[in-house]
């Protein structure tokens, strides 16, 4: 991926950014769209190949479905895409990112509508109201899509093409799922959508535990939060973690649910179980995710959904730092640091200051940046 184009394209963002804050008119965020999926669609990154040489192997024929290591709901829907665009990947990429970009706008949208309403309203109802009260209105829909494009944004749609829209429908759940809709209908969609992001990736079954956090959780005090993070700060840095991870590798019953997980056909899990690496290499991502927490939790808001979400960043941050030794633990940890961007978004809106506001999206957006462009070019 050409750190030129990238850096230019972000320039480009930063700018826009701004001129909506000084300004105060908000901007659409598919000014810089159409050019973010021109960055993935055409750049060359370590798992392109894979994909390429996948893309152009299989026919088009949906019942066709090949056991390969590509799960089945992605096969299908690359084979509808490839029936649109021919044997073009660079189409393929644009199209499949373009339907994973919506899916994440429509949930942005569905998750304003959740945490922008009237106070009074919430502190009386189970569920939130549609209406959005003007002021809220002003939340910046391009503010959160600079903030996802970031890391989530390149990684996904770069590498880890088969689990970007897995994490997307995840997020998609999490909106549904304070709906001010029948309760039926709400179950229904959500177990469509979550046994289609499983069929995009098996891992997806990870998610069974974020929608229960989100679901079930509220707001912590501060002091809880404080303590649960300086826990967790003393424990990564104690270096505890290969000799937990190792203990925790080689109890019988680990063993027993890895081998299930071969007989149930979640291939995914269990190649992460057969590359398992341990070391006690420092994760400057994680130090920075760890870091951010502390931002993240030191705001009060009023906004219950922000909370749900920094529960299930706490609970990635909780289990980087007991299994972060292990080389592919950080695949797992996405699907809780997933929400960063979200827990971002919020709280940079809440900058009393142009000033501070710049800052902020600096320290926000660049170490992620830093952070994406290293992986997808290789460095090391």
């Amino acid at each position: 991926m050409n750190i030129y184009i990238v850096g230019f394209f972000f320039f480009l963002c930063f700018f826009f950014l701004f001129v909506e804050r000084f300004k105060s008119d908000r901007i659409t965020p598919w000014l810089i769209i159409p050019f973010y999926l021109f960055i993935v669609a055409y750049s060359y990154t370590p798992d392109t190949e894979a994909y390429e040489s996948f893309y152009y192997s299989i026919d088009t024929n949906i019942d066709n479905i090949e056991g390969t290591e590509f799960a089945e709901g992605f096969q299908v829907f690359t084979k509808i895409i490839k029936t649109l665009v021919g044997d073009n990947f660079n189409y393929y990429m644009l199209l499949y990112n373009l339907v994973n970009l919506l899916i994440i706008l429509f949930s942005i949208k569905l998750i304003k509508k959740r945490i922008l309403v009237d106070d009074v309203y919430r502190e009386n109802s189970e569920y939130f109201d549609l209406n959005i009260s003007k002021s809220n209105q002003s939340y910046s829909t391009l503010l959160v899509i600079v903030m996802y494009f970031a890391y989530f944004g390149l990684f996904y749609n770069s590498i880890a093409i088969r689990a970007n829209i897995t994490l997307s429908l995840l997020l998609l759940i999490t909106a549904i799922l304070y709906l001010n809709i029948n309760k039926v209908l709400k179950i229904i969609l959500s177990l469509i959508l979550f046994t289609t992001a499983v069929s995009f990736h098996s891992t997806a079954i990870i998610g069974v535990i974020v929608l229960l956090i989100y679901f079930f959780t509220n707001k912590l005090s501060t002091r809880t939060y404080l303590v649960i993070w300086i826990v967790v700060g003393l424990f990564y840095f104690s270096g505890l973690s290969e000799f937990l991870v190792s203990k925790f590798l080689n109890l019988d019953i680990i063993n027993r649910i890895l081998s299930a997980s071969e007989n149930q056909g979640l291939k995914d899990i269990d190649r992460y179980r057969d590359i398992v690496d341990i070391s006690n290499k420092v994760s400057f991502r994680y130090i920075y995710l760890f870091v951010m927490g502390f931002y993240f939790f030191n705001f009060n808001t009023s906004d219950v959904v922000y909370y749900k979400y920094l529960n299930i960043y706490f609970t990635g941050l909780i289990l980087g730092a007991f299994f972060g030794s292990m080389e592919t633990f950080g695949r797992v940890l996405d699907y809780f640091s997933f929400y960063f961007f979200i827990l971002a978004w919020i709280r940079v809106e809440a900058s009393p200051s142009v000033r501070s506001y710049i800052v902020a999206c600096f320290l926000l957006i660049l170490p992620q940046l830093i952070f994406v462009l290293r992986i997808i070019n290789d460095v090391t």
